[in-house]
């Protein structure tokens, strides 16, 4: 099963549908349609992320929360809408005005904690397709 720590739907005829992003620093800029996992829910909290004030909101099972900023994926996102879910869910965790997260590296940010030790790539796969397994723990 997959479980997405951060996931977007975008209109990609939109400026600023691609930005190079760094999850450790800050989270990116809100698009159309937005997948906080597991490591955002704990950050935020459950209730926090499905109260945002969005156009939808969804939780997709235990382990991902969906926000929906507007009704249409054609048409750009209102700045005011972005600002209003931001300052909800806590300003230094995204991105503002534009900025790449890089523009944040040394600053105040709520970042989660990403924890991928249970996670291990199949060095016995070509890298043509990578594979991910979960590490076997013995007890």
């Amino acid at each position: 099963m997959i479980e997405p720590v951060y996931g977007k739907i975008v209109n990609e005829s939109i400026p600023g549908a691609f930005e190079p992003i760094d999850l450790e620093i800050r989270h990116p800029e809100l698009h159309w349609m937005n997948f906080f996992g597991k490591p955002y829910i704990d950050l935020f909290g459950r209730d926090k992320l499905l109260s945002a004030p969005a156009y939808k909101v969804e939780s997709i099972g235990d382990k991902v929360i969906a926000i929906q900023t507007t009704n249409n994926i054609f048409e750009p996102i209102p700045n005011d809408v972005r600002e209003k879910i931001k300052r909800h869910l806590g300003e230094n965790a995204f991105v503002w005005d534009g900025k790449q997260a890089l523009a944040y590296r040394n600053k105040e940010n709520l970042v989660p904690e990403f924890d991928f030790s249970e996670v291990l790539f199949d060095k016995t796969k070509p890298i043509i397709e990578p594979q991910i397994r979960t590490r076997q723990v013995q007890k």
